[in-house]
């Protein structure tokens, strides 16, 4: 973050979501930004260390949205406070949507 890497993205991410009234572009920057600090989980995992992985994940993801909110000056508090309620409810329904370990159904590719 503090070398502004994720700047352009996230302002991008922020002008489409106000647009479209989601924090879904802005979530999967957060996403992103997390996934360069906390490794996937081995594939040979035991589930439990699947989901801890997970969650740490959405966490660090979460705390970079904070973290981008924080620098921006110009957002208000009531902002930042609606904002990061959004992006934990992106994140949350991320948890849903996670395909199994079992794969895809037959005849869809994963996504």
């Amino acid at each position: 973050m503090a070398t502004g890497r994720f700047s352009d993205m996230w302002a991008e991410a922020d002008a489409s979501d106000r647009a479209e009234g989601s924090r879904q572009a802005t979530w999967q920057v957060c996403d992103t930004a997390a996934y360069e600090l906390v490794e996937y989980p081995p594939d040979d995992a035991l589930p439990e260390e699947t989901e801890r992985i997970e969650h740490t994940r959405r966490s660090v993801g979460l705390c970079f949205a904070q973290h981008m909110l924080a620098a921006d000056a110009g957002e208000q508090p009531c902002s930042v406070r609606r904002i990061t309620d959004a992006l934990m409810n992106e994140s949350s329904s991320q948890i849903q949507e996670e395909p199994s370990d079992e794969g895809p159904a037959e005849g869809q590719a994963r996504g």
